[in-house]
């Protein structure tokens, strides 16, 4: 199973509004691709926000998230995948219809799984979907923030509660999660409490003990939420993950923070502030990423050759549309120097124009 969470965003929330409504860095926007003018349409899913977006080898899998029913807000509990379509045999289309599936799932004995919610975050992590947080839409104004996670096995399509051995993480709405398959851990970062204060704390949860820890407690980033984050496998034993933008209390944020979570104690890890830094006298070219909240996040590649990309949001400078720069980040090794590129590349759709952000991280040999 791919390890990277795939996301999109929406831009039209406030860049320091702190209502849970608004757009979390691992949501996907309005379900739209393919979908006809009837929304009602059983072949596709319904219309909905602050749902999540993960790739599932090449399959795009959709879950839960909010939509708007009979003028209430409804958390969703469905689960989609929108697969690659048929070859044809003819040149491939840039637009293919695709296909997208409603799974039929299950629930392990008499659990009441899972829980429909909005503005949470999950990750594949091997054969388990695991979700974690959000708000569940329960009649109160606002709704309540949950914490107890919950896991879809993907061959089986059955929903079951994860039990752990301690406590989870406080309730919490709109986090990250990337997933760690070299550890065998799932790694949570930031959120929006319930009274709508931010956090900037980061926890992993231990796959084989089911032990939740609470990790990299020095050097925390500003407590933020709306930001994205992703796994960089730097090598074989090097893993890195990836921290940018957010809304914090300064409002959006371009910052940029590497967590180093290859080896040792979570407590212990380091997390350093990647956004001006620069060794060995490498310098950062290129378009600088503008300030944002509710964006997108992903990355593609290995090592020197990985490609983060970041899509959307809403900043100060991009409030009439989605809008994305190029971001990469820096790593120094005994024998070479990762440092900063930032491209900048243009795309239409029928509706938008966007901005891409690209992480190109290159290497540079020492004499």
């Amino acid at each position: 199973m791919a390890k990277c969470v795939v996301t999109t965003g929406d831009a039209s929330s406030n860049e320091d509004s702190n209502d849970h409504s608004s757009h979390v860095s691992q949501v996907a926007g309005s379900v739209d691709a393919g979908q006809s003018d009837d929304s009602n349409d059983p072949s596709y899913p319904v219309l909905r926000n602050a749902g999540v977006l993960v790739n599932m080898d090449g399959t795009l899998l959709i879950y839960g998230g909010e939509t708007r029913e009979q003028g209430a807000s409804k958390a969703l509990g469905d689960t989609w995948t929108l697969s690659p379509p048929e070859p044809t045999g003819l040149v491939p289309c840039s637009c293919p219809e695709p296909r997208w599936t409603m799974w039929d799932c299950t629930a392990k004995d008499i659990e009441q799984v899972p829980t429909a919610r909005s503005n949470h975050a999950a990750v594949v992590c091997g054969e388990f979907l695991l979700v974690f947080g959000g708000w569940a839409c329960d009649g109160r104004s606002t709704g309540t923030t949950l914490s107890h996670p919950e896991l879809l096995h993907l061959d089986t399509r059955c929903w079951k509660n994860c039990s752990t051995a301690n406590a989870p993480p406080p309730p919490r709405g709109n986090p990250t999660l990337v997933y760690s398959r070299k550890r065998h851990l799932v790694i949570l970062h930031g959120c929006v409490f319930y009274d709508r204060t931010r956090a900037g704390d980061t926890w992993c949860l231990d796959m084989e003990s089911w032990i939740w820890h609470e990790a990299a407690n020095v050097d925390q980033p500003l407590a933020r939420t709306e930001h994205t984050a992703v796994l960089w496998q730097v090598s074989s034993t090097d893993e890195r993950m990836l921290v940018f933008g957010g809304s914090t209390e300064e409002g959006a944020s371009a910052e940029l923070f590497c967590l180093d979570c290859s080896s040792g104690a979570p407590a212990k890890w380091n997390c350093n502030d990647e956004t001006n830094t620069t060794f060995n006298g490498s310098t950062m070219s290129g378009p600088v990423p503008s300030n944002r909240t509710s964006h997108a996040a992903a990355i593609t590649g290995y090592g020197a050759s990985a490609a983060m990309i970041i899509c959307g949001g809403q900043g100060r400078h991009c409030r009439q549309q989605p809008c994305g720069r190029l971001h990469s980040f820096l790593r120094r090794r005994s024998c070479s120097v990762l440092f900063k590129s930032f491209l900048r590349a243009s795309f239409c759709t029928k509706q938008s124009s966007s901005v891409l952000v690209r992480l190109i991280a290159k290497t540079l040999h020492s004499t």
